[in-house]
């Protein structure tokens, strides 16, 4: 079900409550929110697509998803490793600290089908983020969500989906520093050009339903799009973008975020992919203390099974 590790979510950011009077609450969610993006590349291959429409389809009945043995194993178990080089560990206009950051993830994703293209989706993860030279950055997340996915095949196989999330991020010591509801909707596409080379693109808005503290709490919406190829069945590649216009709930701040980037991993074996991925994002915003640049390089290791 997903093809690169998660090491794309631990390119991680950090609080800056000294250094821009940020609580770090709002921080933290900025470790989530703002690699969120890159999660996106996990959530598609070009081996795992829909079938082609035909004229016989009413006789066949309900397409399912296929895979490159011609079946389809909605759920999915994941763990992990990544260490990654980031120039601003603090996120500040003035003065980046570089850092090292070392991170781990256990998932569990279910995608199962309920009929007539429409599937359930279904997650939870933990991870943990450790701060070689920084480590008052270090933190650990608790996330899950659910909801629905409906393929329409008359729109060639265009997705809608919504769900609810929730995240709790806390401390080494348990503190916590976030927990936020929300509901997110979107719709995401893959072009299927050849089977091992395709294009995905996606449009989200992502609402925050409530939580603590508030003044760390944002709607965002985004664009994002990436290009894959399969250069072998071992080894692929892709280029992503990500758009995204955060509204905060409080203070009337807005910010502006960008974030290109590639990435490679090699599967030397079904289960196990060594991946590596570099990345820069940059934030403008109405309040210039949040303005900031970043450059990202890391590698890591994932096993999953799908069953």
């Amino acid at each position: 079900m997903r093809s690169i590790p998660a090491l794309v979510l631990l390119l991680a950011a950090a609080w800056s409550s000294c250094a821009l009077g940020q609580g770090s609450g709002e921080v933290a969610r900025n470790v989530r929110k703002t690699f969120a993006a890159l999660d996106q590349i996990e959530t598609f291959s070009p081996a795992d697509t829909f079938a082609t429409a035909s004229p016989a389809d009413p006789d066949l009945g309900e397409q399912l998803l296929l895979t490159r043995k011609g079946d389809y194993r909605p759920f999915n178990l994941s763990a992990g490793y990544a260490t990654t080089w980031t120039s601003n560990a603090f996120y500040t206009p003035d003065s980046p600290s570089g850092d090292v950051i070392m991170s781990a993830f256990a998932e569990a994703v279910a995608l199962p089908h309920l009929g007539n293209n429409f599937f359930f989706e279904g997650l939870g993860a933990i991870r943990g983020y450790r701060y070689f030279v920084n480590p008052v950055l270090d933190f650990n997340s608790l996330e899950a969500s659910a909801g629905f996915l409906k393929i329409f095949r008359e729109f060639a196989d265009v997705g809608l989906y919504a769900r609810y999330e929730y995240t709790l991020l806390f401390g080494r010591s348990g503190s916590q520093l976030l927990d936020e509801h929300s509901l997110v909707a979107g719709l995401r596409k893959t072009f299927q050009f050849t089977r091992a080379h395709a294009l995905f693109l996606s449009a989200e808005a992502d609402f925050s339903l409530g939580g603590e503290p508030g003044y760390a709490l944002a709607h965002d919406f985004s664009l994002f799009a990436a290009h894959q190829v399969d250069w072998s069945r071992w080894f692929q590649t892709s280029l992503f973008y990500q758009m995204s216009v955060y509204a905060f709930r409080e203070n009337g701040r807005a910010d502006f975020r960008n974030s290109v980037g590639a990435s490679a991993g090699f599967k030397p074996l079904r289960w196990l992919t060594i991946s590596a991925v570099t990345w820069l994002g940059w934030n403008s915003s109405n309040e210039s203390q949040y303005d900031f640049f970043v450059a990202n390089l890391g590698g890591g290791i994932n096993a999953s099974i799908s069953f």
